[in-house]
């Protein structure tokens, strides 16, 4: 017997399709969010009721850049010919790696 989490065929069968699943929402989330912060200037952002700093909004907007990126990617809309770190700034936006 093994100690801790048993790993067997239904716990795999959740957990890729939750992934699977998750994946699947986010990829058009993450551009109607995309199309609504086109929408916005750094000046909208920058004042009430955001209150954003400048800055911010540029890492605001460089990762929802990359991730409708991602998104159009996964959805088959577009390509990326050379490798590069589509998490670089959304993982600031998580509070990771800064």
């Amino acid at each position: 017997m093994s100690v801790g989490n048993v790993v067997d065929k239904n716990q795999v069968d959740f957990l890729s399709g939750q992934i699977s699943r998750t994946v699947d929402a986010w990829a058009p989330d993450a551009l109607k969010f995309k199309a609504w912060l086109d929408t916005m200037t750094e000046d909208d952002l920058t004042k009430p009721p955001f209150n954003y700093e400048p800055m911010d909004v540029a890492v605001l907007k460089s990762a929802f850049n990359d991730l409708s990126l991602l998104a159009n990617i996964y959805l088959g809309k577009d390509v990326i010919t050379e490798a590069r770190d589509l998490g670089t700034f959304s993982r600031r936006l998580a509070g990771l790696y800064v």
